[in-house]
C-alpha cells in the first residue's frame, strides 16, 4: 500500500493538456509509473493505493506503433 502523497510521484499527467494521456518510457530506468490524464490525477482522492507491476528487466525486444490522430 502506498499513500496518495507517495503515489503522485510515480504518476505522470500532462497540466497543459488535462484531458490528454502522456506517453512515457524508461525502458533503461528501474522505475515505475502510469501515465493518466490530469484531470483525473487531479480527481483522485487522498487515502492508501495498491500497487502492482508485474515486469521484468531482460535481453529482448519490444514492438509497438505510434499513430497520431488528425485533429480537425
Amino acid at each position: 500500500m502506498v499513500l496518495l502523497g507517495e503515489l503522485r510521484k510515480h504518476l505522470f499527467s500532462l497540466p497543459g493538456r488535462p484531458e490528454w494521456i502522456p506517453y512515457r518510457t524508461s525502458y533503461y530506468n528501474e522505475t515505475w509509473g502510469f501515465c493518466l490524464s490530469h484531470r483525473k490525477l487531479e480527481a483522485l482522492p487522498e487515502g492508501e493505493y495498491e500497487v502492482c507491476v508485474d515486469s521484468s528487466l531482460k535481453d529482448g525486444s519490444l514492438t509497438y506503433g505510434e499513430y497520431i490522430i488528425p485533429v480537425s
